[in-house]
């Protein structure tokens, strides 16, 4: 599935869709979305993963763990693939 991007308020997202089609705009994140990621005080690599995530999607890490498994590694990995 290919993924859009697209641009407002002078920010890039890649917006994804969601098995309930629901569409999920993650922000582009910037060197400021690295560094609060890294302030995660000790958390280990996936904890970090989610809380970037929840951060660029505006989605709290509580709805990101309760959406469906396929969903959520999604969204993962396209963050991931940011910081790749």
């Amino acid at each position: 599935m290919k993924n859009n991007i697209i641009e407002e308020n002078n920010e890039k997202y890649t917006v994804v869709t969601l098995s309930d089609k629901r569409e999920i705009k993650i922000r582009h994140p910037k060197g400021r979305d690295v560094r609060f990621m890294m302030s995660g005080g000790g958390q280990n690599d996936s904890d970090l993963l989610f809380r970037l995530t929840s951060n660029l999607t505006c989605l709290s890490e509580d709805e990101l763990e309760n959406l469906d498994a396929k969903d959520c590694t999604m969204l993962l990995k396209e963050v991931s693939n940011f910081l790749a």
